[in-house]
């Protein structure tokens, strides 16, 4: 049951993260490309585009999410100013589905999340 649970979260996430990849590449210089790594259970979200004045490449990770055997969804890397945890409550993740792993294990003791 336990697998069963995480193939649906697993699932959640990676039709949230396309579509959010799919709307950012329509008309912007910018390229958006979603990596998925299904057999870690890790998923990145790139931005990538060209400094005009250096001719250089930008890259940023704006999403890193790995779901963990246990089924947590550990949200690594947020570096946008969506909010993750409001968009997967909305699909149906708790607030104990979720582990907020872009800040220290003290202060997560003070969010509504799971800890690990």
């Amino acid at each position: 049951m336990e697998k069963l649970i995480n193939i649906n979260k697993n699932k959640l996430i990676l039709s949230w993260l396309k579509e959010f990849v799919a709307e950012r590449n329509t008309n912007t210089p910018a390229s958006y490309k979603f990596i998925a790594d299904k057999e870690q259970q890790q998923y990145q979200v790139l931005r990538m585009d060209w400094d005009k004045e250096t001719e250089e490449l930008n890259l940023s990770i704006l999403f890193h999410i790995e779901v963990k055997t246990n089924g947590k969804v550990w949200i690594l890397a947020n570096h946008t100013d969506i909010s993750l945890t409001q968009e997967f409550l909305k699909l149906g993740l708790t607030h104990q589905d979720m582990v907020l792993g872009n800040i220290s294990p003290k202060l997560r003791a003070y969010s509504d999340f799971a800890l690990a």
